[in-house]
Formats: C-alpha cells, structure tokens, sequence
C-alpha cells in the first residue's frame, strides 16, 4: 500500500493497495467512512491485460497467487505462500509415474556450520541412494561421492559452488566428472519472473509436481521441507522470490539441505540425456532443451 497527496485546493488522499492477506491494507478497505471513495477494480473486469496473456498467467502460476495478484482478493492466507504445498506432494503417492525426463545425477548441497551435507542418487527422477553427513571437509566430501559415482555407475554432479562447495567441484572436476556447478544466486533465465536462479530451480520442480510428473519422494524430511519453503512477490510483474534460507531454518528448525539437494538433481537431470529434447525439459526463455555437460576437465 503506498499514498498519494494532494495539495491543491481540494486537498485529498489516494491510497493504492495490492491485496496480500487481511493486513493493515485490508483494514483500510474495510473502513465505510462515507468520507472515503473505495473502487475495486480486478484485471478480468478492468480489461488492461490482454485475455491470452491473462490465461497464460493463469496457467503459469498458482491459483492463490493469481487470485491475488490479479483478481485483487484478500481471502489469500500466509500459509498460502508455501511454494510447495505438502498436500501436492502427497497426491503423487497416487499416480502411475511415466518416465519422461531421463537421465541420471548424483546431487549434493554441502553443509557448513554444522548443517546436514546432504545427496541424492537420481536415475530419471527417481531417489535410488540418499547420504546425510555432517561433514565440511571437501575432500572427504568428494571422497564419498566418488564412492556413490562408482557404486552406481553414475559420472554427472550437480553441486551447489558456494563457499566450501568450489572445492568439491573443484576436485570431481580433477577426477574427470561432469559437474553442473549450481550457482543459486546467479540470474535467472527469465529475469522477468524469477528473482534468481534458486527461485527458477524451486518453481520447475514445483510445476513437475502439480503436473504429477514427479514420482513419490519416499524420504519424509524431505518431503518437509519441500513443503515448507514460501516465496514473495517482489516486483509489479509478478517477480517471484524464494524467502532466505536462513528464514526457513529458523522455521523448521534445520536448514532445508535435503530439499536443496533434491532440487539440483531434478533441475540438472533435464541437461543430462539429449532424449529429453523430446519433451521439451525447462527453459522458459526459449522453450528448448540446453544440453551443456557443464564442466569437463
């Protein structure tokens, strides 16, 4: 909510509200003083964004955020901005999953500050080996992935690089593996919808699994903390952002590690097998695949 004075003659106050919750915004509407002038003016009846352009923001975002973004509703609650409500995950549990997306990715979020190391073994989006350690040399680190690349025959990382991460990349790199060097702070393909490269990954996976292409994850931390990481909208265009971790961990008590990992692997596993151009795996700027093994040394 922001306001407008006047200072002319007829003095005046405008405010403009975008509807987030029942807030102090709300408040203000709700006020009847026959001093106040309210209009309420939603996008279907005002006509300011064309139709096709208004069902495609329909069908790119989630219901409650487009109630409020859009139709200007104030019934949207702050749970509502869990980016992965849990009761989606659970549906999953009642599908017949096709593999569609394949390829095969050993993913690893490394930990620091006593936070949980955490890594999956995905082939073609299903969790065949999970690892949790509290560990933040990297080379002990590289040394249990290795252990996890030769029991399963699998040479593809995705790796968060931040902090001690560069060294494990680093060192698979040396080993001569192909390593997708996640860097979540980066730009995101559509810098117009997403605030960075984080908030891109966690929305992908957030449409595999309302579109039900995403099998059951049997791990129930994980599915916890996929079922708890919120976002905000930060700009007049509908730019999203994931909350800090930090804000998360504080939340649930533990940082979202497993979820993270979890995350890489599904966003890498699109770039690692050229079949998946069939599909059309994720790129919201052009609309096909990106094959790029990343890092071969």
């Amino acid at each position: 909510m922001y306001s407008v004075l006047s200072f002319t003659e007829k003095k005046f106050q405008r405010k403009n509200i975008t509807p987030k919750g029942q807030n102090h915004a709300y408040d203000y509407w709700q006020n009847e003083s026959p001093d106040w002038y309210r209009s309420f003016l939603p996008v279907s009846k005002s006509g300011l964004i064309d139709k096709d352009e208004l069902e495609k923001a329909r069908l790119d975002m989630p219901e409650h955020l487009f109630e409020q973004e859009f139709e200007c509703s104030f019934e949207v609650e702050e749970d509502s901005f869990i980016l992965i409500p849990l009761r989606y995950i659970e549906e999953l549990k009642n599908i017949n999953f096709a593999e569609t997306i394949i390829g095969e990715v050993i993913a690893n979020d490394p930990s620091a500050g006593g936070d949980e190391c955490a890594t999956y073994v995905l082939k073609n989006l299903h969790i065949k080996e999970s690892k949790f350690i509290y560990e933040k040399d990297t080379m002990k680190v590289a040394g249990e992935l290795m252990v996890l690349s030769a029991r399963h025959n699998i040479n593809n990382f995705a790796i968060d690089n931040i902090g001690v991460g560069k060294g494990i990349c680093d060192r698979l790199g040396e080993l001569r593996k192909n390593v997708m060097e996640i860097k979540s702070a980066e730009s995101a393909t559509n810098k117009n919808q997403f605030y960075n490269r984080r908030t891109e990954m966690w929305w992908y996976v957030m449409k595999l699994i309302m579109d039900k292409a995403l099998p059951y994850p049997q791990d129930k931390e994980l599915r916890r903390q996929l079922g708890s990481v919120k976002y905000k909208v930060v700009s007049s265009n509908g730019q999203v952002a994931l909350e800090p971790k930090a804000d998360t961990k504080k939340r649930l008590g533990r940082s979202p590690d497993r979820a993270d990992a979890y995350i890489y692997g599904v966003w890498a596993t699109q770039f690692m097998n050229p079949r998946n151009q069939i599909f059309k795996p994720y790129n919201y700027k052009t609309g096909k695949v990106e094959i790029k093994p990343v890092r071969y040394i």
